[in-house]
């Protein structure tokens, strides 16, 4: 780990708009269930003060604006993390319609990536394969109202993902060798 980063994070910040049908549809029970609200989860503008998700928290469980790697330091930081696909598209994968006016998100999917090497040494931690890192997550409100859920931090060794990759092609490089010896 290069630096004096102690935490890192990002902050996936999502929005949910819920869109009930004309009010002239909800008059009758067969009018509500031909014209259900609809509901969508999508994730909140990256690039706009406030909303970006680089953060370099004081704490494993801090999170806000006011953490944001772009604000914090006199040269100010980067923004590293990019979204995965659109940033339009609705993140929820399963929708449970609970009455004709009632509707529920149960499954959300969506994907966030950051380079392990952002060059940013003041609020980011710089990644590398031969260190263990304490990761922490939680999902909800990202301040001290205690609606959020908070996981417990797990350790994940980045070694393992390098020498599994070596492993893996070194035996496939191996099982070809030994079908190609077969073969003839």
């Amino acid at each position: 780990m290069q630096g004096t980063v102690t935490y890192d994070g990002l902050e996936a910040k999502i929005y949910s708009t819920l869109t009930p049908p004309a009010s002239t549809s909800w008059y009758t029970p067969a009018a509500m269930a031909a014209a259900p609200p609809t509901l969508t989860m999508k994730y909140a503008d990256n690039l706009t003060a406030g909303n970006r998700f680089d953060i370099h928290p004081g704490n494993a469980n801090s999170g806000g604006a006011d953490t944001e790697d772009l604000t914090l330091t006199a040269v100010g930081g980067s923004n590293d993390i990019d979204i995965v696909g659109t940033a339009g598209d609705d993140l929820c994968t399963e929708k449970w319609y609970l009455s004709p006016t009632a509707i529920a998100c149960v499954e959300m999917k969506g994907s966030l990536k950051r380079k392990r090497n952002t060059g940013d040494v003041l609020d980011d931690i710089i990644l590398d394969y031969t260190s263990k890192y304490q990761v922490h997550a939680q999902i909800g409100r990202m301040d001290d109202s205690g609606e959020q859920l908070k996981f417990a931090a797990q350790e994940v060794d980045f070694n393992q993902f390098f020498s599994g990759a070596f492993e893996m092609s070194t035996s496939i490089a191996l099982a070809s060798t030994l079908v190609y010896a077969f073969v003839f």
